[in-house]
């Protein structure tokens, strides 16, 4: 009789692997906007277009036009495409009614990392994942095999190949489109979501609900009306995470009006030139600038120029979106800062004044220095800015930690210093980069159980992070597995602009 040597190490030893979940990346507040009326290349069915190069945007509009002047003016400075990580897009307003073609709906992803994409797909050989085209019975594709990818490319080849009634592509920005081979109102591409079987890809690609991801149903042909300014601005915000705006056609003051509504509800920064007399005035029924600097409109930001130069808040945004807020010393304020392509004016010293109140944003001249000279009346620029990045990277910061616990986070106060602590995290982040520094809290108000404590931490660190404990919770709260409030305070690092100097001297 024969002694079977062979026994899998499998009855004794168990060895299961799970991946990490990948999480959302953090908002990318370098993604700016021209708004435009022009249909060389963009309409209805096509609202946006991405760009990181000059080039495309000459090729795709022409370079006589409005968008490739004004485009330039970003690419002349620091912008947020060179310095800053981000890309340009191109939107389109529909200014008056407009014949469009029957469109194809699609599905596009959020920006992705190739690199990240690529390595985590090649570990997989069984990837699956569910998806409707036009309405008709969930497609669900299984058995994928990624090993043999080695390219964002290889990868949308191999998904295209397994599904029918749409094409999948990928743009320059690495954002995946899915769109129906159809057009039309029944022409739809679903959310993609994880496969019964096998390892769901959905989140990898940013295609599920939640992801990053938009869908957009295709049109049947029609005859549209003409748009408001703000109505062009919610449906290009549907298709790209834009944080900057500049409007090539000037608003009125009853569009600007509703559009700082909108800027301020959606976390991003509008800019505009005003260049009448009567927007240095304290006049809230003929001035907007005023009007909007009283109604706490501070991502409508202001500026004047005598010309009329729109260009002037083009050149304006692409020095602002250029903050990296992941390295060190990258933080900057809009104060005395050159604009190249852009013109000074000149101003009396009444003008100035009258900025200085009214919340206008001036470019002249310093000794013969072209720069910008920046009113804090309704904020600065550079405030407003950093703030958004703040609460933006917070939520998805928080939202990682959540959703990236293989198993959860309990309701004990262990678990819930977890998400204190990434929090502060993300604040000290903001401390590298120069938003954030320790300083004196003067403020009246403070939260946590012992005030000395919160303000110890301001002045050490330049942020405090507090959340009652799990035994202070109420139990409606805790039936609804909701975290305890976490109260944040924080000591903007501020900027100097100005500066006094006394010299005395003896003969």
């Amino acid at each position: 009789m024969s002694v079977n040597e062979n026994i899998p190490l499998g009855r004794v030893i168990n060895v299961s692997i799970e991946g990490v979940p990948v999480g959302l990346a953090r908002p990318n507040m370098n993604i700016v906007c021209l708004m435009t009326s022009d249909r060389a290349f963009l309409n209805s069915n096509k609202r946006t277009a991405a760009y990181t190069e000059l080039s495309g945007i000459e090729s795709d509009f022409g370079s006589y036009s409005k968008v490739y002047q004004m485009a330039k003016r970003m690419f002349t400075n620091a912008n947020p495409v060179n310095k800053g990580k981000g890309y340009i897009v191109i939107g389109y307003w529909r200014a008056t009614s407009e014949t469009i073609p029957a469109s194809s709906g699609y599905l596009k992803s959020a920006e992705l990392s190739e690199d990240v994409v690529v390595n985590t797909l090649q570990t997989i050989t069984d990837g699956s994942f569910n998806i409707a085209i036009n309405g008709g019975a969930v497609i669900n594709v299984a058995g994928l095999n990624f090993t043999t990818c080695a390219t964002l490319a290889d990868i949308i080849a191999l998904i295209d190949g397994a599904i029918t009634g749409a094409t999948i592509t990928v743009n320059g920005l690495n954002q995946i489109t899915i769109t129906s081979s159809t057009t039309g109102i029944a022409s739809t591409v679903s959310f993609m979501s994880d496969g019964s079987t096998g390892t769901g890809i959905a989140d990898v690609l940013t295609l599920s609900s939640g992801s990053g991801a938009v869908t957009v149903a295709g049109l049947a042909s029609s005859v549209l009306t003409g748009e408001s300014k703000e109505e062009a601005l919610i449906e290009v915000a549907k298709e790209e995470p834009i944080r900057g705006v500049v409007y090539l056609d000037k608003p009125t003051s009853a569009e600007a009006k509703l559009i700082s509504t909108w800027a301020t509800a959606n976390d991003c920064l509008v800019y505009d030139v005003f260049s009448d007399a009567t927007n240095f005035t304290l006049d809230t029924v003929n001035n907007f600038v005023w009007f909007n600097k009283l109604s706490g409109g501070t991502n409508y930001r202001t500026l004047f120029d005598k010309q009329a130069d729109r260009g002037l808040a083009v050149g304006y945004m692409a020095k602002m979106h250029t903050v990296n807020f992941e390295a060190t010393n990258t933080a900057l304020t809009m104060n005395l800062k050159e604009l190249q392509g852009c013109l000074p004016s000149k101003f009396s010293d009444s003008e100035l004044n009258s900025a200085q109140k009214v919340g206008l944003d001036l470019y002249g001249t310093f000794g013969g220095l072209p720069r910008t000279y920046t009113s804090g009346a309704n904020d600065f620029t550079d405030n407003v800015y950093n703030v958004i990045a703040v609460k933006r990277y917070d939520q998805v910061d928080v939202f990682n930690t959540l959703q990236g616990t293989p198993t959860k986070l309990a309701q004990t106060d262990e678990d819930m210093l977890k998400l204190i602590e990434q929090v502060e995290k993300t604040l000290a982040l903001f401390v590298r980069a120069g938003v954030i520094a320790p300083g004196t809290w003067n403020s009246t108000y403070d939260f946590g159980s012992d005030p000395k404590v919160f303000r110890d931490n301001i002045a050490t660190t330049g942020y405090y992070v507090y959340a009652k404990p799990m035994s202070e919770q109420s139990q409606s709260e805790r039936e609804q597995r909701k975290a305890p409030a976490i109260q944040v305070a924080f000591k903007m690092a501020g900027a100097i602009h100005t500066a006094d100097i006394a010299i005395v001297f003896e003969r």
